[in-house]
């Protein structure tokens, strides 16, 4: 994301220290993403409590860019687009530690899965989710950082096929459970964690929304009701 450099030394020195906290984040979800991707798909218990353990590190990186901003209002008491920057950039974290809980909660899932070798014909669904979840959340960053408006939106506009695809996994899941597919425990895990999919693309939803509001002053939704 380019900025144009402030009239106060200092405030920049701060507003550079803050996003260096989101992208250590925003690196860290990505990797987050990713392997918890890869412990569904090989059923890898190891790397799904790896993904539960990091996420304390996520955690931290929260605390300390609220502390960040909390501290630069403190301090500089910003204005206008200034000050939708640093409110932006609070909101922006807590979305992200929030994005970190849920693939905390998706790993915990898997290690059920792997620990009862349960399969089910609607797990390909599942990564297709997941798949749609890490382009949503790439996408978004890329925009951000282009301060591509348009672009965001776009991203915005496509959580709605993330939930089309929730919607078929439920429907899919009861439908093969009614067939003989798994038992009633492994159907309510499958949708949990196709749930915590779904509230992750809600979230990079939430944050295009800041992002919007951070660029223009407006909200997005008032915008395209």
């Amino acid at each position: 994301m380019t900025d144009t450099p402030h009239i106060n030394p200092a405030y920049d020195k701060e507003m550079t220290k803050m996003a260096f906290l989101l992208h250590s984040m925003e690196e860290a979800l990505r990797q987050q993403m990713q392997d918890s991707k890869e412990a569904f798909v090989n059923m890898d218990s190891q790397r799904a409590k790896a993904v539960r353990h990091k996420d304390t590190a996520l955690n931290q990186m929260k605390a300390q860019s609220v502390e960040q901003s909390i501290a630069i209002l403190a301090r500089y008491q910003p204005m206008a687009e200034d000050l939708r920057k640093v409110v932006s950039s609070f909101k922006t974290a807590i979305e992200y530690e929030r994005i970190g809980d849920y693939l905390k909660n998706f790993a915990s899932s898997v290690t059920n899965f792997a620990k009862h070798d349960e399969s089910l014909m609607v797990f390909p669904l599942i990564v297709q989710m997941m798949d749609a979840v890490q382009q949503q959340f790439g996408d978004f960053l890329i925009s951000c950082a282009d301060d591509d408006i348009p672009a965001a939106i776009a991203v915005w506009q496509r959580d709605n096929d993330i939930d089309d695809l929730f919607k078929m996994l439920i429907h899919d899941a009861l439908k093969n459970h009614k067939q003989g597919d798994g038992n009633a425990h492994s159907l309510v895990q499958a949708v949990l964690v196709a749930n915590n999919l779904e509230r992750i693309g809600d979230r990079v939803k939430n944050l295009v929304e800041i992002f919007y509001y951070q660029k223009t002053g407006k909200t997005l939704e008032s915008e395209y009701e």
